[in-house]
């Protein structure tokens, strides 16, 4: 596996790696995630019911390094089988995002692995958290004359909601900042990818 590229987009750091060789093996699975409600059975209402399927492939291939690896892509799958010689790039090493086979000429990508990696979740967190500490220390603080107990939790629970608003606002710029930066990483790797 080789570095192919680095560089700095909207503030966050990012190394583009190529991965060739010739595929000795791969397995392929999935896992689902359920969750979700259903009332007593004395109610009439309906239940609410998710699901979320996570596919997970690991290829085995002796490198054009000579060496041997295992690259292991979440939601993207490469149709290939031993003899194979393909091509994969990852986002800091391990987040795969596309592949190429270059025996069957097929060409697969995922925005789901660098959408993961570029989306500013953490910064959310944290401007959600400030902004909750701030809105519980003005109502505790400006609005409530006679502090009780109750006021308290009242307070606490307003900030907890408000700071729910904000994070969903914040969502909206987060998404435009996450398409910049994941443009511009594939714009790098098309830039300087061997393949």
């Amino acid at each position: 596996m080789k570095k192919i590229t680095e560089g700095t987009t909207v503030l966050q750091n990012y190394e583009v790696y190529e991965l060739s060789g010739t595929v000795n093996s791969e397995t392929t699975r999935s896992e689902t995630s359920v969750s979700g409600h259903v009332p007593s059975r004395n109610s009439n209402m309906a239940g609410n019911i998710s699901s979320r399927t996570t596919t997970f492939q690991t290829i085995y291939l002796n490198g054009n390094d000579g060496k041997e690896h295992a690259a292991e892509l979440v939601d993207l799958i490469i149709p290939c089988t031993e003899g194979h010689k393909l091509t994969l790039w990852a986002v800091n090493g391990g987040a795969w995002f596309e592949g190429k086979n270059h025996t069957t000429e097929q060409h697969v990508s995922s925005k789901i692995p660098l959408t993961s990696f570029t989306m500013p979740f953490t910064t959310m967190k944290r401007a959600m958290y400030i902004f909750d500490i701030m809105l519980f220390v003005f109502f505790v603080g400006f609005l409530i004359e006679n502090l009780e107990f109750i006021d308290v939790i009242l307070s606490a629970m307003g900030a907890a909601f408000l700071g729910g608003i904000f994070y969903l606002l914040l969502l909206i710029p987060a998404k435009i900042v996450s398409m910049m930066r994941t443009a511009h990483i594939l714009s790098a790797k098309n830039q300087y990818a061997s393949a």
